[in-house]
């Protein structure tokens, strides 16, 4: 950030940290006001003609039903209801209209707070609108949870097969093996993804440094088939997914001890 060419930046964050400190244009918003925040800017990129008209007509739908959603949120009316300055405002859309990359992350503020799955699709919006997506350069890291929930997944690192590979489709596994150069064999496709608290221990004895992206999203539950190594038992794989959590029970247990319930 100290660079000859650093890059414009723009932080969203009520506190004083140092990502805000080194910040062009310091956002410091009431917190619950985000999505707020996301219709000024969307609606400065309208008014302003800072969007890719073709790139809109050919990927995406219901523009103008989002043109209308935004239109009341006026830099003033921002300001008035994040305390904010409008012109703060009009300086961070006119950083994100006219750069020619942009790169967007968002972190646990946004996913802990109120409406935050249309402030976090708000986001998504700026850049569809701007026709970033897929733009060497430009990109959304929406980092939405713990590593071992989100960011090892994407890398294939927690029990999930990368690139969106189906567990029970054979091409899949073969094909994950071969970039990979390993045995088929020692991908644990013989058995349904593991619950996320034993995931990362047992896909690491398997894969000590597994490469790619993405992931396939899986049903958690125990699986009766027969262990590879094993052909003798059934029942959950040994080191494996064994039972689902039942919350509910957890819940009960809770409130019969003189817990909270809820």
């Amino acid at each position: 950030m100290a660079g000859p060419d650093k890059p414009r930046l723009v932080c969203v964050d009520p506190r004083d940290t140092d990502v805000a400190r080194h910040a062009e244009v310091h956002l410091a918003l009431k917190p619950g006001t985000n999505l707020a925040l996301m219709h000024g800017l969307v609606r400065e990129l309208f008014v302003n003609g800072w969007i890719d008209e073709d790139y809109i007509r050919r990927h995406t739908m219901n523009v103008e039903e989002l043109r209308s959603t935004v239109e009341p949120w006026t830099p003033q009316e921002v300001a008035r209801t994040c305390g904010v300055d409008a012109q703060d405002v009009r300086r961070a859309a006119e950083i994100f209209g006219t750069s020619e990359r942009v790169l967007s992350t968002v972190l646990q503020g946004f996913y802990q707070s109120s409406q935050a799955t249309a402030s976090s699709c708000a986001v998504n919006n700026l850049h569809l609108l701007r026709g970033l997506i897929g733009k060497p350069g430009s990109g959304i890291l929406q980092m939405n949870g713990q590593p071992t929930a989100q960011n090892n997944r994407e890398c294939g690192a927690d029990g999930d097969l990368s690139g969106f590979r189906n567990w029970e489709n054979p091409q899949h596994v073969q094909e994950l093996a071969q970039l990979w150069n390993v045995d088929p064999a020692t991908i644990p496709h013989w058995r349904r993804p593991p619950t996320p608290c034993r995931s990362s221990a047992t896909w690491s004895r398997l894969h000590p440094v597994p490469v790619g992206f993405g992931h396939q999203p899986g049903r958690v539950t125990a699986r009766t088939a027969p262990h590879p190594r094993h052909p003798g038992q059934s029942g959950p794989v040994p080191g494996g997914a064994g039972l689902v959590p039942d919350r509910n029970r957890a819940v009960r247990r809770r409130g019969a001890a003189g817990g909270r319930v809820g």
